[in-house]
């Protein structure tokens, strides 16, 4: 009789513990009040967007990667940068998706290293692309 005791225990036990790896795999990774601050940041782009000034497209490219990149920070806990954490990132997006990321992530970079400046819907593109990558990063993982 101890030994369908001890049994019995130990299934339980076990049980329980894979109940709380599938509980803590589930629970959010971002902080709510954080998430709401982010998402909120990029509604105030979308804003930005609409007052159609070519004189404000480069900054709001660096914005938009750079929200890109703390979303990124946030989901994988690190303080990597941008291209080191897209590079981790490839199973959270489709391949065409994550392609038309690095492409917005790689004309920031021509933004800042190559003083490239950025076309109105090239702006709106971009603008798509990433609000879409942190509503999936911030929302849907």
């Amino acid at each position: 009789m101890d030994g369908e005791v001890l049994s019995v225990i130990l299934i339980l036990f076990f049980l329980l513990i894979v109940s709380l790896v599938l509980y803590l795999n589930k629970t959010p990774k971002i902080n709510e009040k954080v998430r709401k601050k982010l998402w909120g940041d990029v509604l105030q782009i979308k804003k930005m967007l609409e007052i159609n000034n070519p004189l404000i497209y480069r900054d709001i490219i660096v914005r938009l990667d750079s929200l890109l990149s703390k979303s990124l920070r946030l989901y994988y806990k690190n303080s990597e940068n941008c291209g080191t954490n897209l590079k981790q990132a490839k199973d959270l997006f489709n391949k065409d998706e994550y392609n038309r990321i690095w492409e917005v992530h790689k004309l920031r970079n021509k933004v800042v290293h190559e003083n490239k400046e950025v076309s109105s819907s090239e702006l709106k593109n971009a603008y798509n692309i990433i609000s879409l990558a942190i509503k999936k990063i911030l929302y849907e993982k």
